[in-house]
């Protein structure tokens, strides 16, 4: 009887203190490396999401690099004076980036009434597309030239000089704007007479070269001349972005090699 009472006394007394302490501590390094294997999975998808997010954003960027550089002296009758400032980080050339100047048939701008030599006005058969501070380029078979716009008035253009050659009724005209890509800082803006854009505010590097028409290409490190600056037939671009997702970081670069096919 005595046995039976005593081993229900034992049976009734639960855990002791040793094997309560032990349990806590193998319940706590189950915790901490599930804690630590939560930690290393959220880093990893951070990283994996940041770099997603830095080559979304690379390729986005130097797409519209790109097809704009790609542009270069688009509308305009002479490569010469087609890039008007270029550095490492930022460039400013003439181009038609927009093909704008079209009229209700879809096709190129003309003009409407002949325009001699010496005209400081030029009536077109649409003014859609021309704008005050653009570069009017005006072409009748071989004669062309170009010339500021100072004001538009309907269909009539006034130019900031005048006409040097004369243009008979249908001769082609088209805008041609300026456009600066300038890096400042990791901001990267475009502007598009003299409209102002950002592009991108975590480019961390842009690195452009200038070559020349040269078989191998020569690169041309005096950008300070328009004289070598015409000689531009090919950039090189590499571009670096970077994105952040919780404490991670990630960067990712992109070249691209650019051959303007207006320049040729």
């Amino acid at each position: 009887m005595k046995a039976n009472a005593v081993a229900r006394a034992k049976g009734d007394a639960g855990f002791t203190l040793i094997e309560l302490m032990v349990a806590v501590a193998i319940m706590g390094l189950v915790m901490t490396a599930i804690l630590a294997l939560f930690l290393v999975t959220q880093r990893s998808i951070f990283f994996a999401t940041a770099g997603a997010d830095a080559q979304g954003a690379a390729r986005a960027v130097l797409d519209r690099l790109v097809a704009d550089l790609r542009l270069i002296n688009a509308g305009r009758p002479t490569p010469g004076g087609a890039i008007t400032a270029a550095s490492a980080t930022s460039i400013t050339f003439l181009a038609d980036i927009d093909n704008d100047t079209i009229d209700a048939s879809g096709n190129d701008a003309t003009v409407s009434v002949t325009a001699n030599s010496g005209a400081t006005n030029v009536n077109v058969s649409s003014a859609t597309g021309f704008s005050i501070g653009e570069i009017l380029s005006i072409a009748d078979g071989s004669t062309a030239e170009t010339q500021s716009i100072t004001n538009v008035s309907g269909p009539t253009l006034t130019l900031g000089a005048p006409l040097t050659k004369k243009y008979q009724a249908g001769s082609i005209v088209r805008s041609v704007e300026t456009v600066t890509y300038t890096l400042t800082g990791t901001t990267l803006t475009r502007t598009v007479g003299g409209v102002t854009d950002t592009l991108a505010d975590n480019v961390s590097a842009l690195q452009l070269t200038h070559w020349d028409g040269s078989i191998p290409p020569v690169q041309i490190t005096d950008l300070t001349t328009q004289a070598n600056r015409d000689q531009v037939r090919e950039l090189r671009v590499q571009l670096t972005t970077q994105s952040r997702w919780g404490d991670q970081n990630s960067s990712r670069t992109m070249p691209a090699i650019v051959r303007p096919r207006n320049l040729f």
